[in-house]
């Protein structure tokens, strides 16, 4: 039974694997917005998965993304900025930790009081309100991201050209991040809950489990 278990994790770790490299390397344009799907596996995997798990994806995710900035990228005017390693890798990691640490700390406070012996009492309001931590979660590592990038491009570039038409400048940051950022947090906000509560069904992922605390 725990060869199958393990056998079934590796294969869905192999899938958000792989769904990371095809998104690093073949971005998703509508217009003028590229939604970072690159990030949605380390999305899932926060929701799915253990702490140390969603880490490696992430750093996994930011080494691929490092990767394709020095290749099929490397002629971006951005490319500059994302061929720094604490504005491509560090970011990627602090996605997935953030959304895991926010997705545990939300859910012990909304439905461990829900749950008796390990026995759902409610429910309805549990699903609800796992769909509530998923989404909370999830928007918090997608900001998580922004925030990060942005806080470390203004760190080394602030005040300089990057390309002959591009200099970085809070205002640049701003205009940059921002139609993206809200697509972003919405999109990935209503994709990954779903998509989790799909896995789960399916059995194909773990049950999440909250307990309640010790009597005293």
């Amino acid at each position: 039974m725990k060869t199958k278990i393990s056998a079934k994790k590796i294969a869905y770790l192999a899938l958000m694997s792989a769904l990371t490299v095809i998104f690093c390397f073949v971005p998703i344009s509508f217009g003028p917005v590229t939604l970072a799907l690159m990030i949605l596996p380390t999305l899932l995997v926060a929701q799915t998965d253990d702490l140390a798990t969603t880490a490696v994806m992430g750093l996994f995710m930011g080494l691929i993304n490092y990767l394709a900035w020095f290749t099929t990228k490397a002629g971006s005017p951005v490319a500059p900025l994302f061929q720094n390693p604490l504005i491509c890798i560090l970011p990627r990691i602090l996605i997935g930790v953030m959304a895991w640490l926010t997705r545990k700390g939300l859910g012990k406070l909304l439905l461990r009081s829900k749950v008796v012996d390990e026995k759902i009492v409610n429910k309805g309001y549990l699903v609800t309100m796992e769909q509530v931590v998923s989404v909370v979660s999830t928007a918090v590592g997608v900001m998580t991201n922004t925030v990060f990038v942005s806080l470390f491009t203004l760190a080394f570039f602030n005040g300089k050209f990057i390309s002959e038409a591009i200099f970085i400048d809070i205002e640049y940051i701003l205009a940059w991040f921002g139609l993206n950022f809200v697509i972003e947090v919405i999109s990935f906000s209503l994709l990954v809950p779903p998509v989790v509560f799909a896995l789960r069904k399916a059995k194909l992922v773990p049950p999440e489990k909250y307990y309640p605390s010790k009597k005293r």
